[in-house]
């Protein structure tokens, strides 16, 4: 295992990578608003709303097409790489681009010689979570790597930082979310959200399974939020803290203790402290 800081990232070919492309989910919202936009201004007879049915569906869409710009130009930057695999092994970006404007105090793209890989695999995890009046079911896809002969310690300990800092990317349209997809599990194990990674995890295990050995695929039952005790809720919080599901444990936490954001993450940084 080997850290680099992103400016000395090896810069050789590589077989595969894999990056977040979640810029497209924003285009389509910004499509779908411009075409509603777009019908409510069509003639349709005595239609007194209209102009306000098109204002309003015309500026949601402005709104989006912002948001898409910004994450366009996140998705674009050359590190937005979370995974790449090369004749030397695996690397994994523990601050892609959406991260960007966090300050980097130390290496964050980590290496593993393709050697110490001792298998590759898909893992779903079922999480059920309180969402107004439902208890709605959450289903997040992982590769998982397994790792041979390196204590990972070294990166929990600097995935453990990342999501302690706090985003702030300016701009006049702010938005202080991070994104934390890379956790370590079990000691041993890199595990990696793919939701938002292009190309998919069907394609990407097409392609690692082709080279490295097969893990068979799992799926996780999480307790539910809503029905565990109130120790029951505080590890649920911690475990999401740590796993990197960072705006679910913040929301949670919001309604659980009610308390504002800044609280929120005091109070998980104690719980996964403890």
């Amino acid at each position: 295992m080997r850290f680099f800081r992103q400016s000395d990232v090896p810069s050789g070919p590589a077989r595969a990578e894999y990056s977040n492309q979640s810029w497209r989910g924003f285009f389509v919202i910004t499509a779908l608003m411009a075409g509603i936009s777009g019908f409510c201004l069509l003639p349709k007879g005595s239609n007194a709303n209209a102009g306000l049915e098109a204002g309003l569906s015309g500026s949601i869409a402005i709104f989006f097409a912002i948001l898409t710009i910004q994450r366009w130009r996140d998705c674009s930057h050359p590190m937005n790489w979370l995974v790449r695999d090369s004749e030397e092994g695996l690397y994994f970006n523990l601050r892609p681009a959406v991260n960007r404007k966090l300050a980097e105090d130390y290496p964050t793209v980590v290496h593993f010689p393709a050697s110490s890989v001792s298998g590759i695999g898909k893992v779903t995890e079922h999480r059920r979570f309180p969402d107004r009046n439902t208890d709605e079911k959450n289903n997040i896809v992982y590769l998982e790597f397994r790792i041979k002969g390196a204590d990972l310690e070294p990166l929990a300990d600097v995935l453990h930082l990342e999501r302690r800092k706090m985003p702030d990317h300016g701009g006049w349209l702010p938005h202080r979310t991070a994104e934390y997809p890379i956790q370590v599990v079990d000691g041993h194990t890199i595990r990696v959200a793919w939701h938002r990674l292009s190309p998919d995890e069907t394609k990407a295990l097409q392609h690692f399974q082709a080279l490295y050995p097969k893990l068979p695929a799992r799926k996780i039952e999480y307790p539910s939020f809503a029905a565990a005790d109130a120790a029951g809720r505080e590890a649920i919080l911690a475990d999401l803290w740590e796993t990197g599901h960072v705006e679910t444990a913040e929301r949670l936490m919001r309604m659980h203790r009610g308390v504002n954001a800044r609280q929120a993450r005091e109070l998980l940084d104690e719980f996964a402290d403890h």
